[in-house]
């Protein structure tokens, strides 16, 4: 089309520049007809830039078309359809959702010969939901606080408890896993826990790096009921609601856990083991 019009346009002043050399005088006529032609090449060569331009724009405009056609295929029309997601195990995933319970405490006997060496724990359980895909509850840290039954008053903080069988902390809590934190030791008939306190970095130096570090520290336990409120933590401060209950401590390494719920309803169903 641009072609076209060009050719018109050419003719067309052709035409007119006939008429121009027919009206003008004959010693004007040299001057003015190499002006004019000089004008009409420079129309010419511009025209043929504009149609050199509009040409590529109309190729951009069918290329970004043809791409916008392509991304609203649907999927299935370029590739094969996925199998539905089962249930995993073990995968680490940010975008999926954990199912974190506690599922009781337990008594862990660290001798069968020694009786009075036990473990108190609480336990908590990525339980499987069927026909739904499960992730991790990641970075998971059990906070602790020890209270007097009589007055309320903190007897000790552990923060973060230590996990059986398990040096590391935190740690991932996989789908379908179970996972116990220690919340209290024994030793013959004494029980203790493991609390993080503040120690003064140099505290006798008067210049260079000071503040403060944690250090974990043995404190112990009475026996007989303490008052015991966990909250498990994890990843982007995830939380569930927390654990509070009766720790009872007793001699030879004998412990129970009574969860609060447990002392107020009768028909519910709490794990002692």
């Amino acid at each position: 089309m641009f072609v076209i019009a060009l050719v018109l346009t050419v003719l067309e002043a052709a035409h007119y520049s006939e008429m121009i050399e027919r009206a003008i005088p004959e010693w004007m006529a040299p001057m003015i007809t190499a002006k004019f032609n000089l004008i009409v090449i420079l129309v010419g060569l511009i025209l043929m830039a504009l149609a050199w331009l509009e040409r590529k724009s109309e190729r951009r405009r069918y290329a970004h078309s043809s791409l916008e056609r392509d991304d609203i295929q649907p999927i299935a029309a370029t590739h094969p359809a996925l199998p539905k997601p089962e249930p995993f195990r073990g995968t680490k995933s940010e975008g999926l959702g954990h199912n974190i319970q506690f599922v009781g405490f337990k008594l862990i006997q660290i001798d069968p010969g020694l009786p009075d060496l036990a473990l108190a724990a609480l336990c908590f359980e990525n339980i499987l939901i069927p026909g739904k895909s499960l992730g991790n509850f990641r970075l998971a840290e059990l906070r602790v606080v020890y209270r007097d039954f009589t007055t309320g008053e903190v007897i000790a903080t552990a923060y973060p408890a230590k996990w059986h069988d398990s040096p590391d902390a935190p740690i991932d809590i996989c789908a379908d896993e179970k996972r116990c934190a220690i919340i209290a030791s024994s030793l013959g008939s004494k029980w203790a826990t493991d609390s993080l306190i503040e120690v003064p970095i140099n505290p006798e130096l008067q210049y260079g790096p000071g503040g403060t570090e944690y250090k974990r520290e043995s404190v112990p336990l009475p026996l007989g009921r303490i008052k015991v409120k966990a909250t498990l933590i994890g990843a982007h401060n995830l939380s569930i609601p927390p654990v509070e209950g009766i720790l009872t401590l007793g001699e030879d390494g004998n412990a129970s856990f009574v969860e609060n719920k447990c002392l107020t309803n009768l028909f519910s169903r709490c794990k002692t083991r």
